[in-house]
């Protein structure tokens, strides 16, 4: 293995827990939906940030500003693809019958 500077450890050596999270919440909430431009952008910063994360923990750095950067980036992904609630298929059957009364 090729040495490294102090500080510069492989991203490869950590267990990448922000990382997958990340890519598990992303997947979840762009399910079925077409990505902007803008939004794969959003997503690449994200699972970017999840791997600065996933190194400064394995090293013990604080991590506050990229959480903080993070959570901006989930805030717009999240405002640009809302969740939508379930609806259950009975109420939904109701509410057409009675719509077309």
């Amino acid at each position: 293995m090729q040495e490294m500077l102090p500080g510069m450890q492989e991203f490869e050596s950590t267990d990448r827990y922000q990382e997958k999270a990340t890519i598990e919440l992303i997947e979840s909430i762009v399910k079925d939906k077409e990505l902007t431009p803008y939004a794969r952008i959003i997503c690449k910063s994200m699972v970017s940030l999840a791997r600065n994360i996933d190194v400064q923990n394995s090293v013990g750095r604080e991590t506050s500003r990229n959480m903080a950067e993070y959570r901006g980036w989930l805030d717009e992904l999240r405002d640009l693809y809302p969740e939508q609630a379930a609806v259950d298929e009975s109420l939904a059957d109701l509410i057409e019958k009675s719509a077309a009364k």
